[in-house]
């Protein structure tokens, strides 16, 4: 860092000097903690070491957030607050974009750079991220709750879709639950892309958990909550076979 950047420095507007972790924001957010923990030896490694690590920093604490968001979901469903529910599944939608948009941070990365960085990650995976996991092990309980609604109201899956006028509830929960699928299969997909564009996707390509980048593309096509998906397939296949099959026969 820069002498002129170096903390701390003075603030003439509020007349104190900040980066000591004196002040009270300082102290709030435990900024002399969090700005200490980039000092590894993967952030020394070189000037991109740095946004490497940091950038995936900043990933495993929007997880957490993802995560604990979720957990509040799941309170929320427990008492069948689902209005409440969807402000904060809409939280998780938001959290999301933002973890997608910050990958493009890593985009910049040469394949060069990064081999460098790699030699200080041992036999990391992304498989290993807690917050990662903490998502994958909440969606079947928040899947459990969302099956517990309907039998209580004594509807079906299908029957919300074929009839979403008289299931407008259950709907937008099941639409916010499809979001936040798609928002998570959405960041997969860029952290793919990232692999893509900086070592490569292919049989003999490995990561450095030593499995083929092509393994990737399978983890990411998994969705959080299958029957949603597997829902639309369904109702494109019965409407294919009352408006698109007798035109096909008719032609022929």
């Amino acid at each position: 860092m820069r002498p002129e950047l170096a903390l701390p420095l003075y603030n003439k507007l509020i007349d104190r000097h900040t980066g000591k972790g004196e002040l009270d924001y300082e102290r709030a957010i435990r900024t002399p903690e969090l700005l200490a923990l980039q000092d590894g030896p993967t952030a020394l490694v070189s000037h991109d070491g740095t946004t490497f690590v940091l950038t995936h920093q900043c990933q495993e604490l929007k997880l957490k957030l993802v995560a604990h968001e979720l957990s509040h979901a799941l309170d929320l469903l427990d008492r069948r607050l689902i209005p409440p529910t969807l402000l904060t599944l809409d939280r998780v939608r938001i959290i999301f974009q933002c973890l997608s948009a910050e990958i493009e941070i890593l985009e910049t990365l040469s394949p060069r750079s990064y081999q460098t960085i790699r030699e200080t990650l041992g036999r990391g995976s992304g498989q290993e991220s807690p917050g990662y996991n903490q998502i994958i092990a909440a969606a079947p309980h928040l899947w459990e709750r969302l099956e517990l609604l309907l039998a209580e109201r004594k509807t079906t899956l299908e029957q919300v879709y074929d009839f979403p006028e008289l299931h407008a509830e259950l709907f937008v929960l099941c639409e916010s639950f499809t979001t936040l699928d798609s928002g998570f299969q959405k960041w997969l997909y860029h952290h793919f892309m990232l692999v893509k564009r900086i070592i490569g996707v292919s049989r003999d390509v490995v990561s450095i958990a030593a499995n083929a980048t092509t393994q990737l593309a399978g983890s990411m096509l998994k969705p959080l909550f299958d029957p949603l998906w597997k829902l639309r397939c369904a109702m494109t296949r019965e409407w294919n076979q009352v408006h698109v099959e007798p035109k096909g026969h008719g032609n022929a």
